[in-house]
């Protein structure tokens, strides 16, 4: 919604407010009631709050000069679920929600949320501040409104895997894409048990889009498996690929296979890719130069 001027917090005075609610500020996650004073200019703390969650209440006009009224919660323990203490990177003790719900709220009509939900690292250091299961729903906007449909981070000693689907809607109109990365390998950490880095050696993308306009749709997919090849000093040289295609309308518009690497030195990877398509073949090298002819 647009904002007009009068009524909108300084940029100061938003800065101000970070620096006195930051989450992790003194280690704990913020609880309290910040309401925008604007005759003063300042966010005022409300003392006679004694709930658990975070809010910020101010005003403000649209561009009709109409007068609303707005609320952003943080729900740290949504349903019940509570914080757990663990060990930042310095070595300190910081407050992290396992389930939080944050919603925004215009006139009493919430107009957007996000939930996520966490799991943390624990090992032999205790539980640290790495999360190893994160999933983010949400939804912002009402007639017309983004999704954020389950997007998902695991992460083990031997996998990584990142999926989820963002959806649109607008005046009838809808989009969609979605998208499934598998990595396996295997994970370092160091002494203080936060992951140092994870090797991959093989794993799979998936990548797939839908747009529906005036009732007409089209979609797409793309998808390979990979394997990572490396070189003498440990580091990533070439992709090995199969199993690639992608598909138009549910219908398979070409394949590929082969080693994605510059073996030829010109500075144009892939000669040894193998790309066909229902009237012949050719590589991924020979379709990037043309595609810059």
């Amino acid at each position: 919604m647009q904002l007009s001027q009068p009524n909108l917090a300084s940029s100061a005075d938003v800065s101000s407010l970070i620096r006195r609610i930051t989450p992790l500020s003194g280690g704990t996650l913020t609880y309290g009631r910040w309401v925008y004073n604007e005759t003063s200019g300042s966010w005022d703390q409300d003392n006679s709050y004694t709930g658990d969650d975070l809010i910020l209440v101010w005003s403000f006009e649209d561009a009709s000069n109409e007068s609303h009224g707005a609320q952003l919660t943080a729900d740290w323990n949504y349903q019940g679920h509570d914080t757990v203490d663990a060990k930042d990177v310095d070595g300190s003790i910081v407050e992290l929600p396992t389930d939080a719900y944050v919603s925004l709220k215009v006139d009493d009509n919430e107009v957007g949320h996000v939930r996520g939900q966490f799991t943390w690292y624990t090992g032999s250091c205790g539980t640290i501040a790495e999360p190893t299961h994160v999933i983010i729903d949400g939804r912002f906007g009402v007639s017309d409104h983004l999704d954020l449909d389950g997007i998902e981070l695991q992460i083990s000693a031997t996998q990584v895997i990142f999926k989820g689907s963002i959806s649109a809607s607008a005046g009838g109109d809808s989009g969609s894409f979605s998208w499934n990365l598998t990595a396996n390998g295997a994970a370092v950490r160091v002494t203080d048990c936060f992951m140092e880095e994870f090797t991959t050696n093989n794993g799979s993308l998936n990548l797939q889009s839908s747009v529906t306009k005036s009732g007409q749709s089209e979609s797409s997919e793309f998808n390979t498996n990979f394997t990572v090849n490396y070189d003498s000093t440990n580091t990533p040289s070439s992709l090995d690929l199969s199993n690639g295609y992608f598909k138009l309308n549910g219908q398979t518009a070409f394949i590929f296979s082969g080693t994605l690497d510059d073996s030829n030195g010109n500075g144009i990877p892939g000669e040894n890719v193998t790309v066909t398509f229902a009237d012949g073949s050719t590589t991924l090298e020979e379709l990037i130069m043309n595609s810059h002819n």
